[in-house]
């Protein structure tokens, strides 16, 4: 029920601009958290389906999103977005403030979140795919 509510609402078949193509949803608690990638935002969205918060927008700054692949993950109550074109992992409060942005070396391929720590995940180094990053 909740993500047949979720395609109705914010689905991208209608193609609006006005309404938000959501690329990565997550769930944190009772709320949402989704990439709107046609505005290059991370949203908050309670159960009722309202969006409650709402960061971001196209640039290459600390909060700012290029739209490359977007992957996310809480850790604890912070939420973590890797931005693939930036190569930028930013950091947010469950109200969306921005805590920091960090520029990596590496392209990333996922987030993890484990026990409390924040992993990486990447194709670049040899014989080492999953890495724990410090936060």
């Amino acid at each position: 029920m909740i993500i047949l509510t979720f395609l109705l609402l914010f689905g991208s078949s209608l193609g609006s601009p006005s309404e938000p193509e959501l690329d990565h949803i997550i769930m944190h608690g009772d709320n949402f958290f989704a990439y709107a990638k046609n505005r290059h935002e991370v949203i908050k969205i309670n159960k009722e389906g309202e969006i409650t918060a709402r960061t971001g927008r196209r640039g290459k700054g600390p909060g700012e999103f290029a739209g490359g692949p977007v992957k996310m993950t809480f850790v604890g109550d912070t939420l973590y977005v890797f931005d693939g074109l930036n190569k930028s992992l930013t950091s947010f409060n469950e109200e969306l403030d921005l805590i920091e942005t960090r520029y990596l070396k590496k392209q990333l391929m996922d987030l993890l979140s484990f026990e409390g720590n924040l992993y990486t995940v990447t194709m670049r180094v040899p014989q080492k795919y999953v890495t724990r990053s410090e936060i």
